[in-house]
């Protein structure tokens, strides 16, 4: 018989009829919000669940926190085969969800559709990033416009300033314009719909670069006359001048490192060395971390040695020295030297600290490191608080001093009076000794008993020399321009020339320390060069045709230039 024409058969001797009750379709499994975000939220869950064989009697969400026993939440029917729950935020908060959902009809029978994982990670929203158009500018500042993106799309954006007083044209949006005149730092805050958040920083730099002045000495000469072309530019020496001091020391964040904490611990942080552990008087840290390379006199420097005397070196050794007769540059002293007013003191009293942080943003980061209240060895009374700033790119060192007092040690020579402010490289020639701000005398802080009071404090900025890497170009390139054989070098600020045409000669120069350099074409001077060949088709005039022995006659030509 072909079973594909059988008639149907009500019944058939021998043999039963068998069924399979069918259970509930689950679709359209949604939970909003979806995925991961960056606070810890509800979820809304929506499902359509079709009845099978029967009626749909339940359905429930199932879900655990980090693989722990499971929670039901019954859902809500809310129209037709439609149903709704929500899952609560979870303990903790950032936690892995996994979660399904089980229809359950009047057979008893059941389904289940598991839904996607999730992880909470409350205050991690997508990463900013910030670019501008120009990051830095040399010789003085200018507008730039700042752009923040991000792989959030629904991120809101606020500025503000941070340091440097810059101005800007919007405190919303993602893209705007910053102004500044010195060095400054800016914040961009990016801010969910949920209220999460996201920072950025940026740091825009303003670098010293002088204006060159490009001369000729001889200009509408033959072919071949030699002269000299100028730049107006010089190299700067090294100096230390008196800066506006502070009425108090900086505030440490709380990432500052405490190495001393008066009058009992001596700290040895991660990776730093200490000489003694147990010597309050006479000691040091080695291998205290700055957070950037900093150009100390062309020596990139990374770590340096902190001592409790008041001082820091940027050498290959530390130093517990407070004396430093003849202050500075003095080959006689150590190496690589900064004294932040040293002088012989003592932290074994009182509640002095001494702390080091690394703040701003990069490329113009500062280092600090702050003598708080320590005092001289001689006595308990008096007081010292001083700091000194390293700053990142520019090779710039600031030492603040906001106090430096004596007390009242009467019996016998005492060295915690006599106070050392100034610095020296690596090669002991260069470096100076901190002016007297008060009274403008040079070189005044070389061990002197004065006493810097509280209401009195100074302040010093001891910067770098300036050298310039120097080209020399000319148009029309080749030998017409009469360029000497070298046009390249450091501090290359003039150069003889002889021409045989009119030539453009241009200077371009870069600070070796900050990198300025200036625009294309801003530092230029033409020389003219007259030709061999007489001028032709010139016309000369005169204001009479006729004329008696002793007039005057005025003579004039159609010649306009050089040739």
């Amino acid at each position: 018989m072909n079973p594909l024409t059988a008639p149907a058969l009500a019944t058939l001797p021998g043999y039963f009829a068998m069924a399979v009750k069918s259970s509930a379709t689950i679709s359209n499994l949604v939970i909003t919000p979806a995925g991961n975000k960056c606070t810890n939220v509800a979820r809304n869950v929506t499902v359509t669940v079709t009845p099978g064989g029967a009626a749909i009697t339940s359905v429930v969400i199932n879900y655990a926190v980090n693989g722990t026993a499971q929670t039901a939440i019954n859902m809500t029917n809310t129209s037709g085969n439609d149903w709704s729950g929500t899952i609560p935020t979870v303990t903790p908060s950032t936690g892995t969800v996994t979660w399904s959902v089980t229809a359950t009809d009047a057979n008893t029978l059941t389904k289940t559709l598991a839904g996607t994982p999730y992880t909470d990670t409350p205050s991690a929203g997508a990463a900013l990033s910030v670019n501008a158009t120009t990051a830095s500018f040399c010789g003085n500042g200018g507008t730039t416009t700042v752009t923040v993106t991000s792989a959030d799309p629904s991120y809101t954006y606020t500025w503000s300033a941070l340091s440097g007083s810059p101005t800007l044209s919007s405190t919303t949006g993602s893209s705007i314009d910053v102004t500044v005149s010195a060095t400054s730092d800016i914040k961009v805050t990016g801010t969910t719909p949920e209220g999460c958040t996201t920072v950025a920083t940026y740091s825009i730099g303003v670098y010293p670069l002088p204006a060159a002045t490009v001369t000729t000495t001889a200009s509408g000469v033959c072919p071949g006359t030699s002269a000299t072309i100028g730049s107006g530019l010089s190299a700067r020496n090294f100096s230390a001048s008196c800066i506006t001091a502070i009425s108090t020391l900086s505030t440490p964040p709380v990432n500052a490192v405490t190495l001393l904490q008066a009058p009992s611990t001596i700290n040895t942080p991660s990776g730093i060395t200490v000489n003694s552990t147990t010597n309050f008087d006479d000691n040091y840290w080695g291998n205290v971390p700055v957070g950037f390379s900093f150009n100390f006199f062309g020596t990139p420097v990374t770590n340096v040695f902190v001592g409790t005397n008041g001082t820091i070196n940027l050498g290959t050794t530390g130093s517990t020295a407070f004396n430093f007769a003849g202050g500075f540059p003095n080959t006689a002293n150590p190496a690589s030297t900064i004294a932040v007013c040293a002088r012989d003191l003592r932290w074994d009293s009182g509640t002095g600290t001494i702390k080091f942080w690394t703040e701003g943003v990069s490329p113009n980061r500062r280092f600090i490191v702050q003598f708080a209240n320590g005092k001289p060895y001689s006595w308990t009374t008096g007081n010292q608080q001083a700091e000194a700033v390293f700053y990142e790119t520019t090779g710039v060192i600031d030492i603040r001093v906001v106090e430096a007092t004596n007390g009242a040690w009467t019996s016998g020579a005492d060295n915690s009076v006599n106070k050392y402010i100034g610095l020296q490289d690596g090669t002991k020639t260069i470096g100076a000794t901190a002016p007297n701000c008060a009274t403008q005398v040079s070189n005044f802080w070389n061990g002197v008993t004065n006493a810097i009071p509280a209401s009195g404090s100074q302040a010093w900025r001891f910067t770098p020399p300036s050298n310039y890497n120097v080209t020399w170009t000319a148009s029309p390139s080749g030998a017409t321009a009469g360029l000497p054989a070298t046009t390249s070098g450091q501090n290359l600020f003039s150069i003889n020339v002889s021409p045989t045409v009119t030539t453009t000669y241009s200077v371009s120069y870069t600070n070796q320390t900050t990198g300025c350099t200036n625009a294309p074409g801003s530092a230029q001077v033409v020389m003219q060069v007259l030709s061999n060949t007489p001028p032709a088709n010139v016309t000369t005039t005169s204001t009479k045709t006729v004329y008696c022995l002793g007039d005057s006659v005025t003579l004039a030509t159609d010649y306009t230039g050089i040739t």
